[in-house]
């Protein structure tokens, strides 16, 4: 019943040539949270602007323990790079 804040980081081991590109292995408690409990996880991009002194929480994400975990790093991980790329 508690609530957890993740900040994300650049995947440095990435083989890819983008600075920007985000790492996708906290969403691997998407998976252990649902096994532990039988409830899904939820994830929220947040984004800060340091010009107008805001921090912007988009709407939760919801993992689905359920359904096959690549599938849901990829939705999940594509979803909150969106928010991200929308909202920076």
């Amino acid at each position: 019943g508690e609530n957890i804040l993740i900040m994300t980081d650049v995947n440095y081991a990435g083989e890819g040539s983008e600075m920007g590109e985000m790492y996708t292995g906290f969403l691997h408690l998407g998976k252990q949270y649902y096994q532990r409990t039988g409830k899904n996880l939820r994830f929220a991009a947040m984004s800060i602007n340091r010009e107008n002194r805001y921090l912007r929480v988009s709407a939760p994400i919801e993992f689905d323990g359920a359904a096959p975990y690549r599938q849901e790093r990829d939705r999940v991980g594509a979803l909150l790079k969106q928010e991200l790329k929308d909202n920076y």
